[in-house]
C-alpha cells in the first residue's frame, strides 16, 4: 500500500514556493465568529487625529487616559493599568464572596433581632 503524501509535499509538487500566510488564511476559515468589520474602528480613528496637527484632536475620554511615567515605574513597567473610568468590578474570589456573605448574615441577624425588639415592644405595650 502506497504512504499517503503529506500536505506539504502535495503542496511542493504543485509549487517551488512555500505557501505564502495569504494561501493559508484564505483555506481555512473559522465558521463561528462574526469577523472584525473596519467600520467598527471608526471612533478609535476619529480620536487618533493626524499628525499634520500634531494629534491635537486627542483629549482624555472614558476610553482614554494619559498615565505617568511614575504610575508606570510603581507598577514594576506593567503596562497593563486598569481603566480609571470604569465601573468598580465585583470580585469572584470565594475568599472574598464568603467574607461579604458573613457581613452581610450579620447585618440581617442584627435587623431581626432589631425588629423583634420593636414587635415586642408594641405588643406588650397593648397588653
Amino acid at each position: 500500500m502506497p504512504k499517503a503524501k503529506s500536505r506539504w509535499k502535495t503542496l511542493t509538487s504543485r509549487s517551488t514556493k512555500p505557501p505564502s500566510l495569504s494561501t493559508r488564511a484564505t483555506k481555512f476559515t473559522c465558521r463561528f465568529t462574526k469577523p472584525i468589520r473596519i467600520e467598527e474602528f471608526d471612533a478609535e480613528k476619529a480620536w487618533w487625529g493626524t499628525e499634520a496637527d500634531g494629534f491635537a484632536a486627542r483629549v482624555e475620554n472614558e476610553r482614554a487616559w494619559k498615565v505617568s511615567i511614575e504610575q508606570i515605574k510603581a507598577a514594576n513597567y506593567n503596562l497593563d493599568q486598569k481603566n480609571p473610568h470604569a465601573a468598580e468590578v465585583v470580585s469572584h474570589d470565594p475568599d472574598e464572596l464568603l467574607a461579604d456573605y458573613a457581613r452581610l448574615q450579620t447585618e440581617v441577624q442584627g435587623l431581626r433581632d432589631q425588629l423583634k425588639s420593636i414587635l415586642a415592644q408594641s405588643l406588650g405595650a397593648k397588653a
